[in-house]
């Protein structure tokens, strides 16, 4: 039965979102609360998560209370960064879809200033650099939109020209047929302030079958210095002979999925090799290292200038010792971060899988 209370598109006001604004506030300070050491980041409309809309002079917004608002009251404004998102040019819209053209910037709009840039993007930091300025600018529902953004943003990511998130392309024209699925009348998601009307035909991705991972399980583990049982940082975990392993974090901890019990080993430059048993149980398992000792052999000093064409057979000759002879892959774990006194520039973090091949050619 239709629902009485219901409201056209025309009738739906932003403040009608504000118990499931609310809700949505309520659910992510209960996670927060459960995850207190976490940094957490959360992707979504900027008018959700906005804050203090009711500055922007809009009447509609005056009486919207967004998510973004309630939680920085809670945690506190120093402790939550809101970065919105600006467009100079292309198409927005539903997924699959080709979109709507992005309004043209006005002359003195702050897209208009990103645009004469000729960047493809920037990041533009409100909280530091613009506090309270008066700005215009197109962030919410492609409106223009004046007042001192910095109270309802902390920065802006500008993008030169954006377009709808589009499918995953199918593998094969058979693959396509099968993944396609019509659906006479799907509701979509509501727009940022108004919900969209329904739309007929949407087409979705079937979802693919997960692997079988039966019996395996995620070990845990902590390499540590044997001396001082400090950490070891980014030591080196495989499994060997098959060529499989993973790279432990800046405290030394590392977790690598396992059929079952199995023979790990562990390295880092400055010890020497350690050979453990992956634990039977849900213990995490701590490997010890040894600092290696290096005796070095004798070292004779002569007159005559050494014999390049020796050094080098004499190389080629302990290639089997001097060299690991068998392949395995490894995880790299990187961290940029580049900051300007107390204003974060750039961070990014990164994970890249490495194979390297042992043997050598002679």
């Amino acid at each position: 039965a239709h629902d009485p209370g219901a409201k056209t598109e025309a009738e739906w006001v932003a403040a009608d979102s504000n118990p499931r604004d609310a809700q949505m506030a309520e659910n992510l300070l209960w996670y927060l609360r459960q995850h207190p050491a976490e940094k957490v980041i959360c992707w979504g409309a900027l008018p959700h998560f906005a804050n203090r809309v009711e500055v922007l002079g809009s009447e509609e917004l005056r009486a919207y209370r967004p998510m973004g608002r309630a939680v920085k009251e809670a945690l506190g404004a120093s402790q939550v960064y809101i970065l919105g998102t600006l467009a100079g040019g292309g198409t927005h819209g539903l997924p699959g879809t080709a979109g709507v053209a992005v309004p043209e910037p006005a002359a003195g709009t702050l897209e208009a200033s990103l645009l004469a840039l000729s960047s493809p993007y920037a990041f533009v930091s409100l909280k530091h650099d613009a506090p309270g300025r008066q700005l215009t600018t197109y962030a919410i529902d492609y409106q223009p939109l004046a007042g001192p953004w910095s109270e309802v943003v902390d920065g802006f990511l500008f993008l030169r020209s954006v377009a709808p998130p589009h499918l995953a392309a199918a593998d094969s024209v058979a693959e396509r047929a099968d993944s396609t699925v019509a659906l006479a009348a799907v509701p979509p998601p509501p727009g940022s302030l108004n919900p969209a009307s329904n739309r007929a035909g949407t087409t979705l991705r079937r979802g693919v079958a997960a692997p079988d991972v039966s019996g395996v399980r995620l070990v845990r583990g902590v390499v540590l210095d044997q001396r001082n049982r400090a950490a070891v940082p980014y030591a080196t975990v495989l499994l060997p002979g098959q060529g499989k392993g993973t790279t432990a974090d800046a405290n030394g901890r590392f977790a690598l999925p396992l059929p079952g019990p199995t023979k790990l080993q562990i390295r880092s430059l400055g010890y020497e090799i350690a050979s453990v048993q992956s634990p039977v149980g849900n213990e995490e398992l701590t490997v010890l290292l040894t600092a290696a000792a290096y005796a070095l052999a004798e070292v004779r000093v002569a007159t005559a200038p050494p014999d390049p064409v020796a050094i080098l057979k004499n190389v080629i000759k302990n290639i089997p010792t001097s060299y690991e002879q068998q392949d395995y892959a490894t995880e790299v774990y990187r961290h940029d971060r580049v900051t300007n006194f107390d204003t974060l520039r750039y961070e990014a973090e990164s994970v890249s899988r490495l194979r390297v091949l042992g043997k050598v050619a002679k």
